[in-house]
């Protein structure tokens, strides 16, 4: 049989009998007084503590990385914590409280105006300066084209109207608008007699226009007889330009004339008919067709002061020529109507 080796037994230790002191009879407790135990820990856990520290920093591993302790910051992270959960806890019900007292219709338009900022600011997400350019200029398109087709259909030809009268029709309300498209005759007659006070140096420089291109006219037609005959073309169409321009003046001016005079006649018959109405006749108006016999006497009467009774036969005759051409023409008209009903096989020939 092997044979097993014993393990050596431990040696016990010895007890040191010096650390314990002997009995004396001496008071230990003779000079105790309250909190000097306390004292005296306390000191001897401080020298301690120093004394481990300066150990551990004087000792060979300091270069191991061994660490300082430091406290643990649980305690006021808890309690940060705590209370960041407190102010969330507070702020929805603050804010809640908030909403309950605004009213309904203004959180609705707050709501509105965020929808409509959000969806803004994410179509304008992403887009470059060209684009952003591209769609402003597109939407300013589009708005013209509304602004053009709320104008209506747009009329043409000589029974279109003036863009007054179509403004009216679409508006339903009188407008100031021209004169020459006034519908009131008091508005017209005021506006005429404005007029004619506001262009009254008009006469006057038509005048002086009329007598410069008189004499230039004058002018230019012996200019013609005595020129070369290459140079006699141009002079001929610059007299005829002149005349041309003389004929507008001339034209112009006895409009002016005529309109003046027809003006004083209708004032004058109405500050007649006023004074009559204030002295008890009753209201009378006047007729178009009185209208036109006042006219046409006041227009003798003003060419029998400029150029005496032979102006007024001259332009008697040639009315009554102008009417009796009109009556010539209507009965060939005639005529030949009815020869062509009767079917003789005649021809129809034209009058001249």
């Amino acid at each position: 049989m092997a044979r097993r080796n014993k393990a050596p037994k431990a040696k016990e230790p010895e007890i040191d009998d010096d650390i314990l002191d002997e009995d004396s009879e001496v008071d230990e407790f003779e000079n105790y007084k309250p909190g000097m135990a306390e004292e005296a820990y306390s000191g001897e856990e401080d020298e301690d503590e120093e004394g481990e520290f300066e150990g551990e920093f004087d000792s060979e591993d300091e270069g191991d990385g061994v660490g300082i302790y430091e406290a643990d910051d649980w305690d006021d992270e808890a309690s940060a914590s705590d209370s960041d959960s407190e102010d969330d806890d507070e702020g929805p019900s603050m804010l809640q409280k908030g909403l309950q007292d605004i009213p309904l219709d203004t959180l609705r338009k707050a709501q509105k105006a965020l929808k409509g900022k959000g969806k803004e600011v994410d179509e304008d997400d992403g887009l470059t300066a060209k684009e952003r350019k591209l769609r402003e200029a597109k939407a300013k398109l589009a708005s013209l084209q509304r602004a053009k087709g709320k104008a209506g259909a747009v009329e043409s030809g000589s029974d279109s109207g003036s863009e007054d009268e179509r403004d009216e029709k679409r508006d339903g309300r009188a407008q100031k608008r021209d004169n020459k498209h006034a519908g009131d005759v008091d508005e017209e007659a005021v506006n005429a007699e404005l007029h004619s006070k506001g262009y009254a140096f008009l006469p006057e420089m038509l005048e002086k226009e009329r007598s410069q291109l008189k004499d230039e006219v004058k002018r230019l037609s012996k200019l013609e007889k005595t020129c070369k005959l290459v140079e006699k073309p141009g002079v001929t169409a610059q007299r005829e330009e002149k005349e041309l321009q003389l004929s507008k003046v001339l034209n112009r001016l006895s409009s002016l004339r005529r309109e003046q005079a027809e003006r004083e006649v209708l004032s004058k018959a109405k500050r007649e008919e006023r004074e009559k109405r204030e002295q008890g006749k009753g209201a009378w108006f006047m007729k178009k067709s009185e209208k036109k016999d006042l006219l046409l006497k006041a227009r003798f009467e003003q060419l029998e002061q400029s150029g005496g009774k032979k102006a007024v036969n001259k332009a008697i005759e040639k009315k009554r020529k102008k009417v009796a051409g009109k009556e010539k023409k209507s009965r060939a008209i005639i005529e030949n109507s009815n020869r062509g009903s009767r079917g003789d096989g005649s021809k129809r020939r034209r009058v001249v």
